[in-house]
């Protein structure tokens, strides 16, 4: 896998996707989109909770990569992520996959040739207990709400 003019491209989420963290995903999924990424995939495995401000991001990310042929899907996500998903519909729009591999060979690329590059290069993280604002740099940690609060129940 490859970020820049590659085949496919992992942008990884971890915390809580909501206000705090929305704009700076939408950013970091444009800018791969941007690099002519043939598939752009959104690891949520370590999203603990998704507002509508989340939703908002990811859906944002998906019409920007339908208008230039960029495919995507989303990575793991938790059941309580699946849930919200589902109930809003938008299950229907986000392909969800268990693995890049799953999503590789599901969206057309072979994993072996579109794993070939097993280093880090190719994934914009985005860790837990870090902030950042739209426009940071690629590779600035950003991650978990500063707000605090519990989302449980949801």
């Amino acid at each position: 896998m490859t970020g820049s003019g590659g085949k496919i491209e992992v942008v990884q989420v971890r915390g809580e996707l909501d206000l705090a963290l929305a704009d700076s995903l939408a950013v970091r999924g444009y800018a791969a989109i941007g690099r002519q990424t043939r598939v752009l995939l959104i690891d949520v495995a370590g999203v603990s909770f998704c507002d509508a401000c989340g939703l908002s991001a990811l859906v944002r990310i998906a019409n920007h990569a339908d208008r230039t042929g960029c495919r995507y899907g989303l990575i793991a996500p938790q059941p309580l992520v699946v849930k919200i998903l589902r109930i809003t519909g938008l299950d229907q729009r986000l392909p969800v996959f268990t693995s890049v591999n799953e999503a590789a060979i599901v969206l057309g690329h072979d994993p072996q040739t579109a794993l070939e590059e097993p280093d880090d290069q190719w994934v914009n993280h985005i860790p837990a207990g870090h902030t950042a604002t739209p426009g940071t740099a690629p590779g600035a940690p950003l991650g978990d709400s500063a707000q605090g609060g519990s989302h449980d129940g949801w």
